[in-house]
């Protein structure tokens, strides 16, 4: 049940972290208040659906931050983001099959 749950978040964290790659980040990075502010707004939001045990939310938290491609300098290239989060879909359905395949 919890490779469905890692399944399920890392399908939902492409969106949103796609927004947050694309959108708000660009957006706060004059300043590192608002910044700060959008990344915790998301820890909240996603630990708030992580207590009401929602399938799905814990996988969304760990590979949402893990799409998000933070660097120092900021670039905000379509194909870093898409590298990343491709990579972490594949990745995620590679140890579901591993996880299933030796339980049968």
């Amino acid at each position: 049940m919890v490779a469905i749950d890692f399944i399920y978040g890392t399908l939902a964290a492409l969106p949103l972290g796609l927004l947050y790659f694309l959108v708000i980040i660009p957006n706060t990075q004059q300043s590192m208040l608002l910044l700060c502010i959008s990344l915790a707004v998301l820890g909240f939001f996603l630990g708030i659906e992580v207590q009401k045990r929602r399938l799905g939310s814990m996988g969304a938290l760990a590979s949402t931050i893990n799409i998000i491609v933070l660097d120092n300098p900021m670039t905000f290239h379509f194909s870093q983001f898409l590298d990343s989060a491709l990579g972490q879909i594949v990745g995620c359905v590679l140890a579901f099959t591993v996880i299933f395949a030796g339980a049968g």
